[in-house]
C-alpha cells in the first residue's frame, strides 16, 4: 500500500481513483468518485463526478474538473480552463506525518479559506470556508483512496 513518503506529496500518491464524501454546512451533502489521471505537462487532471444530495432530498449529478500539479512541498491547483488560472497555491507542512496547508481565493466579493489535509493512510481532506456577498457556506469534503 502506498503511503506518504519522505513526507512529500507524489504523484504516485494521488494517480487512480478515490470516494469523496462531502457534508455543507447548510444540511445538503454529496458523494462519489474522483479520478486523477496524469496529462502530458507533468500535472494531474482531478475529474470528479457524483450527486448532490439537496436536504429536501432531491437527488443532482455534478461534475467538476481542476488542473493538479505537484512541486517539492506545494500543491497548485488552477481551474480547468484555457488559459489556466490558479484556485489556489497550498504550501505543505508535515506535522506528524500528516502534510497540512492552507490557502485562500479571492473570487471577485468572495473569499474561499481552505484547508487540505494529506494523512498516511491514503485519506485527504479538504475544507472549504467561503464568506461573502454572494457566497457563504463551509464544506468538509473525505477523500478515500480505491485503487
Amino acid at each position: 500500500m502506498k503511503t506518504l513518503r519522505n513526507n512529500y506529496l507524489s504523484y504516485s500518491l494521488l494517480l487512480g481513483e478515490w470516494s469523496f464524501n462531502r457534508v455543507f454546512d447548510n444540511g445538503n451533502t454529496s458523494y462519489g468518485k474522483v479520478l486523477f489521471k496524469f496529462n502530458n505537462k507533468n500535472e494531474f487532471i482531478y475529474s470528479e463526478t457524483g450527486n448532490l444530495k439537496i436536504k429536501n432530498g432531491k437527488v443532482l449529478r455534478s461534475n467538476r474538473k481542476y488542473i493538479y500539479s505537484i512541486l517539492k512541498n506545494e500543491l497548485q491547483i488552477y481551474f480547468y480552463e484555457t488559459p489556466k488560472l490558479l484556485f489556489q497555491s497550498i504550501q505543505l507542512k508535515n506535522n506528524d506525518g500528516i502534510l497540512h496547508g492552507i490557502s485562500s481565493h479571492q473570487c471577485i466579493e468572495d473569499c474561499y479559506i481552505s484547508n487540505y489535509i494529506f494523512k498516511p493512510n491514503l485519506e485527504f481532506e479538504i475544507i472549504h470556508n467561503v464568506t461573502g456577498p454572494r457566497k457563504n457556506y463551509s464544506s468538509h469534503t473525505t477523500y478515500n483512496k480505491l485503487i
